[in-house]
């Protein structure tokens, strides 16, 4: 039967998201201002809702990473980490990200505060994408601005990358009949010390307004640069 493979990865996405939101959608997260705009488009937890499910997670970490500018060590300290999770052949979801990492890189050059964050991509397609893609997908996207902004893609066999997933809870299961790639959706913010401050997973409403999506994640993260 021809699945129309649109439709697949939406109901994929929608099962992720689905049970990310199960036990919190009438927890809202406290704090910063920034937070309450967040959540008209984004299922939010803060570090002390990710601290009651998962103190593992809660817990600082780091892991020694392949990425397209060498083995580094995962979340990188001393600057806030905008982790992602994207693979190149993927349908929307991994473009609708970088169109919010993009947003973010331009504004926080305008804004002078580049050098305070960086961008983690975790790649969730190990099977296929390369660093040659990659490379040629981060210059679509970002330009000359690739020289003012720290831009990670972390990329490695399937055996390596499955360490990577696990250490920081991720999911990614490849479709050999699809092509597609069920996985872990949204953008993990680590602090400067490497921990985890927030996990945001947009909803539908916030993938289909990616303006005010985009808006309200780097007034966050600016709001965590000025701290």
């Amino acid at each position: 039967m021809q699945v129309n493979t649109k439709i697949f990865y939406i109901l994929a996405a929608i099962v992720v998201v689905g049970s990310f939101a199960a036990a919190y959608i009438y927890i809202m997260p406290k704090g910063e201002p920034a937070v309450a705009e967040l959540q008209k488009y984004a299922i939010v937890r803060d570090r002390a809702q990710i601290e009651q499910t998962d103190k593992d997670l809660a817990s600082p970490r780091q892991v020694l990473a392949k990425t397209d500018h060498g083995n580094m060590a995962i979340p990188i300290k001393g600057k806030i980490n905008i982790m992602t999770f994207q693979y190149l052949r993927c349908p929307d979801i991994c473009h609708w990200e970088s169109f919010v990492i993009s947003y973010i890189v331009n504004k926080s050059i305008a804004d002078g505060i580049n050098d305070k964050i960086v961008i983690i991509t975790i790649g969730v397609d190990p099977w296929r994408d390369t660093f040659e893609e990659v490379k040629a997908y981060k210059e679509k996207w970002l330009g000359s601005h690739l020289n003012n902004v720290e831009w990670y893609w972390v990329l490695d066999t399937p055996e390596n990358m499955a360490k990577v997933w696990n250490t920081f809870k991720i999911v990614s299961v490849y479709n050999r009949d699809t092509g597609l790639v069920t996985h872990t959706a949204g953008f993990w913010i680590f602090d400067e010390n490497g921990n985890i401050q927030y996990q945001i997973v947009p909803t539908p409403n916030g993938w289909r307004d990616l303006g005010g999506l985009s808006k309200s994640l780097y007034e966050l993260i600016k709001y965590m640069a000025s701290k």
